[in-house]
């Protein structure tokens, strides 16, 4: 197993780090705010997120916060779009 290929762990992430996973090749502020957008526009995360007691205004994610985001959004590496996301979107997707 190379580099590219470890498995994602579960723990505490810093929200920038877990953020530049979801978006690599980023700067950490771009990465924050599409990893924020997806998470606004997922009412279901949004809500387990909340009912777990996630604190915005903190630095990390915890444990089980990255939990709960993954279990959403997907592994970063095998992102492309979240999942669920694409139920949000108002506009038509269209793959090339």
């Amino acid at each position: 197993m190379n580099q590219e290929e470890k498995a994602f762990i579960i723990r505490a992430y810093d929200k920038a780090e877990l953020a530049e996973l979801y978006s690599p090749g980023r700067t950490a502020a771009a990465a924050l705010q599409t990893l924020y957008r997806w998470m606004r526009r997922n009412m279901l995360l949004q809500e387990e997120l909340n009912e777990a007691g996630y604190n915005k205004f903190r630095h990390s994610f915890l444990k089980h916060e990255v939990a709960i985001i993954v279990r959403h959004l997907g592994e970063p590496q095998d992102i492309r779009f979240p999942k669920n996301l694409l139920f949000t979107l108002k506009a038509p997707v269209v793959f090339l």
